[in-house]
């Protein structure tokens, strides 16, 4: 009886995907300053980071002459899915001390920031954070900055 079933239609082509999981995160901690001293900042967090320099270094042998505007100590972790922002998040800052008085020192002394580097193959990803991972990111008194990669086919 099976056999005897003609489908209305036939089955469409999948012409596109949407949503879910992005693909990848990072997620990083910076320090900002036009006097920061990456071996200092190191000393002072007990640990290095995944990428510094000081103000006036040169990015590479044919960057401009003046170089960094500013210095920066980055510290990065990196995920792929379905790892997620608050384990990222988690990761990154259990390296340090939930210490209230320790964040507030480090936003007098540099401009703290919590970056996500967002990637995604597929548009229309996202992520989302817990109340919790807000809660600690908020305590840290460091500005949450977002850059959002999309490396699709898509048009």
């Amino acid at each position: 009886m099976a056999d005897d079933i003609t489908p209305i239609r036939k089955p469409e082509e999948i012409i596109g995907e949407a949503g879910g999981l992005v693909d990848s995160m990072s997620v990083a901690l910076c320090l900002y300053s036009e006097t920061l001293d990456p071996d200092l900042v190191t000393q002072r967090l007990g640990c290095p980071p995944s990428t510094s320099h000081r103000k006036g270094d040169r990015k590479g042998p044919r960057s401009p002459a003046e170089g960094f505007k500013k210095g920066a100590w980055i510290l990065t972790v990196e995920g792929e899915a379905p790892t997620t922002a608050d384990e990222l998040v988690d990761l990154l800052l259990r390296r340090f001390p939930r210490d209230e008085e320790f964040w507030r020192a480090l936003c007098r002394d540099y401009d703290v920031q919590i970056r996500f580097g967002v990637r995604m193959e597929i548009w229309n990803r996202g992520f989302d954070l817990s109340t919790t991972t807000l809660k600690l990111m908020a305590s840290t008194g460091a500005k949450a900055m977002f850059d959002i990669y999309y490396y699709g086919t898509d048009e």
